[in-house]
């Protein structure tokens, strides 16, 4: 195939494509922009991380266990008493 048929495929595709694509309302543009923009998605999940250290923050310690021991009885002392 000759060069020039590539150019023009080339040339004519993009319309061909162009035609095909779904046309947009400014209010669909806007929420798929809302939906899809990273940094907007990255600031929710700081947001929402935000929220669960407060929630955190307000609930009450978690229980602790303390444990100790005490010696008894009289000490031994030596081995008298063997």
């Amino acid at each position: 195939m000759p060069l020039w048929a590539f150019m023009i495929i080339a040339v004519l595709a993009p319309s061909a494509r162009s035609a095909e694509v779904d046309r947009l309302s400014l209010q669909q543009a806007r929420a798929l922009m809302l939906e899809r923009n990273r940094e907007l998605q990255l600031a929710r999940y700081a947001v929402a991380g935000a929220q669960a250290d407060i929630t955190i923050a307000g609930a009450p310690p978690n229980p602790t266990l303390n444990l100790g021991t005490a010696r008894i009885g009289p000490a031994r002392q030596g081995t008298r008493g063997r």
